[in-house]
């Protein structure tokens, strides 16, 4: 009998699911016309971010109280899927240096994922 629980216990992780879902994106108009929506037009898009720091997600959970959107990060956006549990370390690769937030932050250089544009 403890030969089955223990089996159990290897084998339940991979029967688990994530409620969230990435699906990393790097195009900027894609990213913006995601968060305006149906009838609104986007334009001058511009997005400065590291490779794969930027995407979009479904959710199929109730806790979060929206279905998707985008995802902006400092690292991999594909890690916020993972557990609660992982610690995500990764650096996203990117050094540009906005003047905005090097007025709030004078070392606020490294690792910005910024999506810019215009809609009407």
């Amino acid at each position: 009998m403890k030969r089955i629980y223990l089996a159990a216990l290897f084998l339940a992780p991979f029967a688990l699911f994530s409620q969230l879902s990435v699906t990393p994106n790097s195009s900027a108009t894609t990213l913006a016309q995601t968060i305006a929506g149906s009838g609104v037009s986007v334009s001058n898009a511009a997005l400065n971010c590291g490779p794969n720091a930027s995407g979009t997600f479904s959710y199929s959970g109730t806790n979060l109280g929206m279905t998707g959107g985008i995802i902006l990060t400092t690292g991999a956006a594909v890690d916020a899927s993972n557990p609660g549990s992982y610690f995500c370390s990764v650096q996203n690769g990117n050094t540009f240096s906005d003047p905005d937030l090097m007025n709030i932050d004078a070392n606020a250089t490294n690792d910005v994922c910024i999506l810019e544009f215009d809609f009407v």
